[in-house]
């Protein structure tokens, strides 16, 4: 069968091989933990709360930097305290790991149901996107583009140098033609 030297080297190997299966299971165990946003910072990013510890204080992962897009096309969508997220590390090393946003919760509901549209929503502003159509609403105040057309509902203030009506002013510039006095109709205004 085997010599004693051979049968020493094969429960070495053994040993080995456990050793490893059980310092990749550490690894694969701490790749991946899902938590909420204990602190926010703009420029270190967000800690984690993973619980309690065995005398009550939070187990906070260390800072991890902000789950945005930061290439020629950026983002900034902040996380909120209290928010679900995951906490990647590839390696299983806390300090190499970085967030994936989580879904919703009780807490952080979903601005819409709707599988065909796009939206932001923060306070009292929602802005909706779907195909020919996007949608803006401050307050009361909403404005909507389609392929043909603007729609504002709300007081509208101009603050440019114009306004203009397919060339025509419209705006504190404007005259018009055929001016009569009295209740007379003005003529059309003047390009």
């Amino acid at each position: 069968m085997f010599s004693a030297e051979e049968f020493a080297d094969l429960v070495a190997i053994v040993v080995d091989l456990k050793r490893e299966v059980a310092q990749l299971k550490r690894e694969i165990a701490g790749m991946a933990k899902v938590g909420s946003v204990e602190e926010a910072d703009a420029k270190k990013g967000y800690r984690l709360n993973f619980g309690s510890d065995e005398n009550g204080q939070p187990k906070l992962s260390p800072w991890l930097p902000h789950p945005e897009a930061g290439g020629k096309a950026k983002s900034w969508f902040p996380l909120s305290k209290g928010q679900v997220v995951a906490m990647m590390t590839p390696p299983g090393d806390p300090r190499q790991g970085f967030l994936l946003r989580e879904g919703f919760t009780d807490r952080f509901t979903p601005p819409s149901q709707n599988l065909d549209e796009n939206v932001f929503e923060y306070g009292d502003v929602r802005f909706e996107i779907r195909e020919g159509l996007v949608h803006l609403k401050v307050g009361a105040t909403k404005i909507t583009v389609t392929g043909d057309k603007i729609a504002i509902k709300g007081s509208t203030d101009f603050e440019g140098d114009y306004v203009r009506h397919k060339s025509t002013p419209i705006d504190k510039t404007h005259v018009h033609r055929n001016v009569q006095p009295g209740s007379g109709v003005t003529g059309a205004p003047r390009p």
